[in-house]
């Protein structure tokens, strides 16, 4: 007897002892017991939810829950009688359904009925003649609803090709479709034929449409895998082999590994539309896959699953699967997903990855996130994201899809509008230095409002220490810019030398440092924004030049890194970062960037024997032409002076005396028609 059995077991004692049946509605933060046996949710003022415009449909959640308490007595016939009685309440109800679709109400209580009828050797004969009935009571309600919808279906082309294929290929329409065909299989109507063709196209569609960018996110899509795949299981080997092979089948399961956290292989980084402790259903998939065709990167990742967090269903399959050892060298080298680019040292619990939205998805409810990014290390994704949609119009709603949700660039107070980012360049580790790199165009996600003619970010994972991120924004006007880094919720803000940390209570060793060499961030940024579900965000905002390059680094180092931006690069405790061929990023590498409160602001770094130095006038403090002078100091003592003229950047060369002094940058700014208005600033080189 191994683990899944006796976790399955113990689950089903629990459920036994329950009068209640426990339910979590997450997304409206509800938590609600229901008698046992579930008979119906009533109408009437149950079911309105504030700020939402229609009925909530409760009982997804409700059934999500009795299925996952069904499934645990399939096995122990001392559970009979309990299975009997709950499911029998769900043949009885007075309507399979909460709309006039096959909604997902409809596919929980086939689901059940089916498994039930299929998988379970203990019920008696009359109730095995009830689950008939309500399946048989199910095709007939769902026959007319799926002759409208899909009856002029002949190949995965004419879903394709249809301009609103969303609406074919969205995850209600596509489970609903499956276990129609399910229960018609199931009570021998005449109609399974063309049903289990259907969906055989149907999927084929799902599968292709992913080549060009279709997904509903891992959970989303791991929800559509595991209905797909208990339909399979009825197939013919020649039908489950055709699709067995299909790639596109196994980059859903590599989905969901490449994206999780750190030491938690089932915390999927919140980007999109995930919710990896509730909706589960993917790892249930992946289950389900491991018993059609072992795999050892699946088998891998399913070995380090907490079964506590595992729906039942995926419980029974491992309970029965031969193990076999895993690991991950057969996983996808690329670490392409379909809406996100992953740059990762591992999977280990001291690794650390960063996820970074690059969706083209046009479902409506996969977020416009291109560029964001969360990084994950020890069990969290550190800086986070809300991960999911609010659907009822709050400041919750607004926290979760407004322009503050993620930390892309806000331009002008104007977030993305648009899902058109694209990846120019990416770079696997080089052996020696160890860096990954993406660089993404992030022009066509914002709207004209933000008066953006170049948005682009690149991200750099250094060994397995740092995270940097140089943001280039490029207008015809100066700019005001804006990020929003949230913390997880369970993590603390403090302040560290050089910027902000994130600090664990619970793990004191680890922290993440975050901070920026062009603007100093402190308590005054951080803010618990309105709808938060406990993240802090640091929200720091200035006025910028025309072309800018905006650095950000994080890093899980004990003490902060020390860093330099250099003309075409960034060095961060000796590894060098380069910008590459991106010539427009290169010229602005060094780019000062002026708070609001600031007239003038001075970078100087030092190569070999000469300072280089850029000094930035804010144009809020000046009217008309500028003109700039500088001064190199050396101990003290003044040794070269560049007079007034136009250059905002000077190459100053080093006196052969001075070489080992200490040595300052004086920078002036005056206005070229009022010279007496000027202002002065000093830095270290």
């Amino acid at each position: 007897m191994n683990n899944y059995f006796l976790s399955i077991k113990d689950r089903a004692q629990k459920n036994k002892k329950n009068k209640k049946l426990f339910v979590d509605f997450y997304r409206i933060r509800r938590k609600l017991a229901f008698d046992i046996p579930f008979a119906s949710l009533g109408k009437g003022d149950f079911l309105k939810i504030r700020n939402f415009q229609s009925s909530y449909p409760y009982e997804i959640w409700v059934l999500w829950a009795l299925e996952d308490r069904v499934f645990s007595f399939l096995d122990f016939e001392d559970c009979i009688d309990f299975l009997e009685r709950d499911v029998d309440a769900l043949i009885s109800l007075p309507d399979y359904r909460y709309s006039s679709r096959l909604d997902l109400k409809f596919s929980h209580i086939v689901r059940i009925l089916n498994t039930v009828l299929t998988s379970c050797s203990y019920i008696s004969k009359d109730f095995r003649s009830r689950l008939i009935v309500g399946l048989e009571r199910a095709v007939s309600i769902g026959l007319p609803v799926y002759e409208v919808e899909y009856q002029f279906i002949e190949s995965p082309e004419d879903i394709l090709r249809q301009s609103n294929r969303d609406r074919y290929l969205h995850n209600i329409a596509v489970i609903g479709t499956v276990v129609l065909a399910l229960a018609a299989t199931a009570v021998k109507h005449p109609s399974s034929s063309d049903l289990n063709g259907k969906v055989n196209i149907l999927f084929k569609a799902v599968l292709d449409s992913r080549q060009d960018g279709h997904t509903e996110g891992v959970s989303y899509d791991g929800y559509v895998l595991d209905f797909f795949l208990d339909w399979l299981k009825e197939q013919p080997s020649i039908v489950q082999s055709d699709f067995l092979n299909h790639p596109e089948l196994y980059r859903i399961c590599y989905q969901a590994i490449s994206l999780s956290a750190p030491g938690d292989i089932m915390n999927t980084a919140p980007i999109g539309d995930v919710e990896p402790f509730h909706m589960s259903f993917v790892w249930s998939a992946i289950a389900k896959l491991q018993r059609f065709q072992p795999h050892p990167a699946l088998a891998w990742a399913l070995s380090l699953c907490d079964c506590k967090q595992l729906r039942t269903d995926a419980l029974r399959v491992l309970a029965y699967t031969k193990t076999m050892e895993g690991n991950t060298k057969t996983l996808l080298n690329d670490e392409r997903t379909n809406y996100v680019v992953m740059l990762r040292s591992g999977y280990e619990v001291d690794a650390l990855a960063v996820a970074v939205g690059l969706n083209r998805s046009s479902m409506g409810h996969i977020q416009r996130d291109n560029g964001s990014l969360v990084l994950g290390l020890s069990k969290r994704w550190w800086i986070d994201d809300p991960g999911y949609q609010q659907y009822a119009e709050s400041s919750e709603r607004e926290f979760t899809v407004g322009y503050t949700a993620h930390n892309s660039p806000v331009i002008n107070g104007v977030g993305q509008s648009f899902k058109k980012g694209k990846q120019i360049l990416q770079c696997l580790p080089n052996s020696s230095l160890q860096v990954k790199f993406v660089i993404l165009d992030l022009t066509d996600c914002y709207p004209p409002e933000a008066r953006a003619l170049r948005v682009w970010r690149a991200i750099w994972l250094v060994r397995d220490q740092h995270v940097v991120v140089c943001d280039f924004v490029q207008s015809d006007a100066p700019l005001r810019l804006g990020w929003y880094w949230h913390g997880h919720p369970s993590l603390f803000w403090g302040m560290s030398p050089g910027g902000m940390s994130l600090q664990s209570e619970e793990s004191p060793s680890d922290q993440l440092h975050v901070m920026s060499p062009q603007m100093a961030l402190g308590l005054r940024d951080l803010q618990r924004l309105p709808g938060s579900r406990g993240q802090q965000t640091v929200c720091p905002s200035v006025l910028a030049p025309e072309n800018i390059a905006v650095w950000w680094v994080f890093s899980r180092k004990s003490q902060p890194p020390v860093f330099s931006i250099n003309q075409d690069s960034f060095e961060i405790d000796g590894t060098r970062v380069s910008l590459g061929n991106c010539k427009c990023m290169a010229e602005h590498a060094v780019s000062f960037l002026p708070s609001e409160h600031e007239p003038v602001g001075v970078l100087a770094w030092r190569r070999e024997h000469s300072v280089y130095a850029i000094c930035r006038a804010n144009p809020v403090h000046f009217s008309g032409e500028v003109e700039y002078a500088y001064y190199l100091m050396a101990d003290g003592k003044r040794v070269l002076a560049q007079w007034y003229g136009p250059d905002d950047r000077v190459v100053l060369d080093i006196p052969v005396g001075c070489r080992h002094s200490s040595l300052k940058v004086h920078g002036f700014v005056r206005e070229k028609a009022n010279p007496d208005r000027r202002v002065m600033r000093v830095v270290s080189v």
